[in-house]
């Protein structure tokens, strides 16, 4: 998300358009709790990056370095460890809150680009989920009452 560009993102989605692999290559619908962040991120971008003013740092020279180093920090700082802490895991966390949550395990999948490696049938025949069967599954998503009023709460800071 630190490379994705405001213009990446319409109405209801991420476009994530620059990935490793084609099956990475996908829409992601923007899940209700965070759609005003999101917008709010997008009209007050000052350099077209959904996320503006982030350096570019590590080998790779990509935007996200210095969030990596923030996130363990903050992570560390607050006594959290273990997979479900590390930045690079949300993919993961989402796609098992909307499995969670109900929606069924290829959609989940899809939707966070990830392939599932189980030569399942599914897997042959899945090209890419319908726009309302993924914005169904996302909202699905949750980590408990808790943590979305957290995650609401700050969309409120934020936003204002």
């Amino acid at each position: 998300i630190a490379e994705m560009l405001t213009k990446d993102v319409t109405g209801e989605f991420f476009r994530v358009v620059s990935a490793k692999n084609q099956e990475s290559v996908r829409k992601v619908p923007i899940h209700p709790i965070i759609k005003d962040l999101i917008s709010n991120l997008k009209e007050t971008s000052s350099d077209g990056f959904l996320i503006s003013g982030l350096s570019r740092g590590g080998e790779d020279g990509k935007r996200n370095q210095n969030i990596g180093k923030k996130f363990g920090y903050l992570k560390t700082k607050l006594g959290y460890k273990g997979r479900a802490t590390v930045l690079h895991s949300f993919r993961h966390n989402l796609s098992t809150a909307m499995f969670n949550g109900g929606a069924p395990r290829e959609v989940a999948k899809s939707i966070v680009g990830h392939s599932s490696g189980d030569n399942s049938s599914h897997d042959i025949y899945i090209d890419s989920v319908d726009d309302v069967v993924a914005q169904q599954a996302i909202q699905k998503a949750s980590y408990g009452e808790g943590i979305n009023a957290l995650v609401e709460g700050l969309v409120i800071v934020v936003s204002n």
